[in-house]
């Protein structure tokens, strides 16, 4: 596992940087600096307010008509046997990130930086995360670093997470270390999130990114506790949106845990990029079927 290494590399990501009908949402309309964007066109797909997009982009851009101030982006990390798929992360980079140039402010990953001095709490935690990680592609972490750097080219202030020696001990001498994950996590996203959106002076996007357990607002009781949705939303004054970004090959049956799963339709739009308005301040984006790559 890798995710220790991985996470400290990130730490000096911003070491070298100079100083159609509008979706509904709960969120307050609010006057906006950001420069006005088309609305895309769409084909209705069904329930949900199922829309079917030509691109990423395009959808993406469909869940920002109320003109939020944090955008809480949610993925399923890559996954081991898929590697031939372009994960979220890659077509987020690659798709969506360049159109945000001029747009957002910030860029939080949800990436943990340990701090100095606990290095038996940094090997334990390693072991942990080394489990918890085994079914994800090998690569998967290294794409966040690749979305923080493109990121700072287009000048984004980039951040990351970092636990304190005690948290990562907690982790390592978890019965249940998986949770605890989530639950550092949430705890570190909702205070820097929280405190960094209060501290705002612009009016650009605040954008965090990271696994969709935690961007989901009004959660099921089961995993409301690793949920940033509610402090978040707060510090941004209701101006938060969560978009998932899930790709196509990775939805099974398992993943009936989504309230949005039982209206997906697989064999539908099997092109296009499908998006779903299951609640207020939450959307879910559904990448097109792959081709296998050559």
């Amino acid at each position: 596992m890798r995710v220790l290494a991985w996470v400290v590399a990130v730490a000096c990501l911003s070491c070298d940087r100079a100083a159609p009908t509008k979706p509904s949402s709960s969120a307050s309309p609010v006057a906006s600096s950001a420069p006005s964007v088309p609305r895309p066109a769409f084909t209705a797909c069904g329930a949900l307010d199922c829309r079917a997009y030509d691109d990423l982009a395009s959808a993406f851009e469909a869940t920002l008509q109320d003109k939020p101030l944090v955008v809480a982006v949610g993925e399923a990390h890559g996954k081991k046997g898929l590697e031939w798929v372009d994960t979220s992360a890659k077509r987020f980079t690659n798709e969506v990130l360049p159109k945000l140039e001029g747009r957002a402010s910030d860029l939080l990953l949800e990436l943990m930086a340990p701090a100095q001095g606990c290095e038996q709490a940094k090997k334990e935690t390693n072991k942990q995360l080394g489990k918890i990680a085994k079914n994800q592609a090998a690569e998967a972490p290294n794409e966040y670093v690749v979305l923080g750097k493109a990121a700072e080219k287009l000048g984004i202030k980039v951040s990351q997470l970092h636990p304190s020696c005690k948290q990562l001990a907690e982790i390592a001498k978890s019965k249940s270390p998986p949770l605890t994950v989530l639950q550092t996590i949430t705890a570190l996203i909702s205070r820097d999130a929280s405190q960094a959106v209060a501290a705002k002076t612009d009016d650009k996007m605040f954008v965090i990114y990271g696994g969709a357990f935690h961007t989901e607002p009004e959660p099921p009781e089961e995993r409301a506790e690793f949920s940033f949705a509610a402090p978040v939303a707060k510090a941004a004054r209701d101006r938060y949106v969560s978009v998932h970004v899930f790709v196509r090959e990775y939805i099974d049956q398992s993943w009936d845990i989504w309230q949005w799963y039982p209206q997906f339709k697989p064999d539908q739009h099997r092109d296009k990029v499908v998006l779903l308005h299951p609640k207020p301040r939450h959307y879910v984006l559904i990448t097109p079927a792959a081709k296998p790559k050559e």
